[in-house]
C-alpha cells in the first residue's frame, strides 16, 4: 500500500491506523462499524466508495 500498488487491504490494529496514517488513505470500515463480522473480503458498491473518499 505504501508503494501505491494496492487499492484496498484488510488489516488489523495496530498496522491499520498506523498504514492509513503514513499513507494519508482512508478506512473503508472497521469491525466497530459491523461488530457481528470478521471481515476477510469486502465488495461494496461504487457508491459507497465514492462517499468514503478513497484514494
Amino acid at each position: 500500500m505504501q508503494q501505491g500498488l494496492l487499492d484496498a487491504a484488510v488489516l488489523w490494529q495496530p498496522l491499520l491506523g498506523e498504514t492509513a496514517q503514513a499513507i494519508k488513505g482512508n478506512i473503508i470500515f472497521t469491525t466497530q462499524e459491523v461488530d457481528t463480522l470478521v471481515i476477510d473480503r469486502l465488495v461494496s458498491r461504487s457508491t459507497i466508495l465514492a462517499q468514503r473518499k478513497l484514494n
